[in-house]
């Protein structure tokens, strides 16, 4: 009988030791966990992000690195619950004094790597923040099972890896009623990525730099799936999704259709020598004229703040 117990014993211990045979200290809670934040957003919906409030919601997924892990997270998945985050195969901490790096990214896609995380395609965009699209990264959290200061979880701060133009579109006096809005281009300088036009393009986590590989140029078009319908008093909002540049000086060209069914077009400068930051909102005032267009208040506001203007384009 005392044999039986002891067998019995040794399987208990084995069972309930699941990491791999060179971590030293076999404990419940050595497990790491993480909890994912979103640097300066209000808590909205992620997939209806309106350029200001942001959140996680269910089946969200990041893709997790960390090399002092035990196994090392290489783009390790986590799925949000709505509540928590999981992985369907769970990492350790390697011991109780290591400092831990931890890398992240969202939305996860296989194949990327701590250094080369994809772009997606942006040269055509519908005015509403695609979540696929929209990129975030966290990079700056070092973590340990016994700081007291994250009791051994990761909390992971996330920001945007694009940067965001915000078009607040109107209408005066001299455009007839029920003028609708039927595409928005913004051009840049020849020879730069303001967008991204193929795959190849790629942002690396380990020091936050950018690779065209040959996937940018200068010209996003952006067509709302309903034309909306433009008004004296309440804005069309448009959020257009850019690849962040030095410099630039883009033109703003805005098409529309008159009642009668013609159509009008206005060209203006979005400004000179501007420089497109990463996690970061530029939000352009826009009034549409049959005499003139006007830009004001150019604002940035989180993401990061970045730039604000009002125009008044000439149709």
């Amino acid at each position: 009988m005392k044999t039986l117990l002891f067998i019995a014993s040794i399987a208990v211990l084995f069972t309930a030791c699941t990491k791999d045979d060179s971590y030293d200290n076999c404990k419940d809670n050595d497990e790491v966990s993480i909890s994912a934040l979103m640097a300066g957003l209000a808590p909205n919906s992620r997939t209806t992000d309106d350029g200001t409030n942001a959140n996680w919601v269910t089946n969200d997924s990041i893709g997790l690195f960390c090399t002092q892990s035990n196994p090392v997270a290489n783009n390790l998945k986590y799925t949000y619950s709505g509540s928590s985050w999981s992985t369907v195969t769970p990492i350790f901490w390697k011991d109780y004094t290591t400092l831990h790096q931890f890398y992240a990214y969202a939305p996860y896609a296989g194949g990327n790597t701590l250094t080369a995380v994809k772009i997606p395609v942006l040269n055509t965009q519908t005015g509403t923040i695609n979540p696929t699209h929209n990129v975030l990264y966290s990079n700056n959290q070092r973590a340990g099972i016994n700081r007291p200061a994250n009791n051994g979880s990761v909390p992971l701060t996330f920001k945007h890896v694009l940067a965001l133009i915000q078009l607040n579109i109107k209408i005066d006096g001299t455009v007839p009623a029920n003028t609708t809005l039927t595409s928005v281009t913004i051009n840049g300088q020849a020879g730069e990525g303001l967008t991204t036009s193929a795959t190849g393009a790629t942002f690396s986590l380990s020091d936050s730099t950018y690779t065209a590989n040959g996937a940018t140029n200068n010209l996003i078009t952006v067509q709302p799936s309903s034309a909306p319908t433009l008004s004296t008093s309440t804005a069309t909002t448009l959020n257009i999704l850019v690849f962040p540049i030095a410099t630039t000086t883009p033109t703003l060209t805005i098409n529309c259709t008159f009642p009668n069914s013609t159509t009008g077009s206005a060209s203006i400068s979005l400004g000179s020598n501007l420089t497109f930051t990463r996690s970061t909102k530029y939000i352009y005032t826009v009034t549409l004229s049959r005499n003139a267009i006007v830009i004001t208040n150019v604002t940035i506001n989180p993401w990061l703040p970045g730039g604000s203007s009002t125009i008044n384009p000439i149709l």
